[in-house]
């Protein structure tokens, strides 16, 4: 057909292979586990990467969330209970 371009079996293939590997990386960043903090636990935190919390507008306990490498290379995201960001920023 003029003006449509083909598509050869080898580009078929690579693309395929492609977004197979997204789909595995993708899947292989969500399979991390969350760690369910404890009073006392031992932590390794070499770096953190990112500290997360739900938006509220109540002055509440709230599950939050850290992100951290340790020492060996590891990332590890840990669960914890903290006071909601909107009760210090009332001053």
């Amino acid at each position: 057909m003029p003006g449509v371009p083909s598509i050869s079996r080898e580009n078929c293939h690579d693309a395929a292979n492609a977004a197979a590997l997204a789909l595995l990386l993708a899947g292989a960043a969500q399979a991390q586990t969350t760690t369910v903090y404890q009073y006392g636990m031992p932590l390794d935190v070499a770096r953190v990467v990112q500290l997360d919390e739900p938006a509220t507008e109540v002055c509440d306990v709230v599950k939050a969330y850290m992100t951290y490498v340790d020492s060996a290379g590891r990332q590890h995201t840990v669960q914890y209970l903290k006071l909601a960001k909107v009760c210090t920023d009332r001053g």
